[in-house]
């Protein structure tokens, strides 16, 4: 887990739901917090980058560079794209 101004996030793991834009708003989730944030997207690039409001995210919900995450990914009830953190803990 980076904690910069940014996250990369593989393609892949979203590209079921994006559009041609380059930007799109994108729900964060960790227990019972939420915050939009940007995810910023180039077509012909295989990382794209949660942007704006990532890094409060991460903060506000104690995220460490140590921490590892799985991420589930999916459309909401009215059709956002959400990004689900769950904390790995061995």
């Amino acid at each position: 887990m980076i904690l910069a101004d940014s996250l990369p996030l593989p393609r892949s793991h979203v590209q079921d739901f994006l559009s041609a834009k380059k930007e799109h708003e994108a729900i964060l989730i960790h227990h019972n917090n939420s915050t939009l944030v940007t995810m910023s997207t180039v077509p012909t690039k295989s990382t794209c980058f949660l942007t704006n409001g990532w890094k409060r995210f991460a903060f506000c919900n104690g995220f460490t560079d140590d921490d590892e995450c799985e991420v589930k990914v999916y459309l909401n009830h009215a059709g956002q794209i959400t990004l689900e953190f769950h904390k790995i803990t061995l």
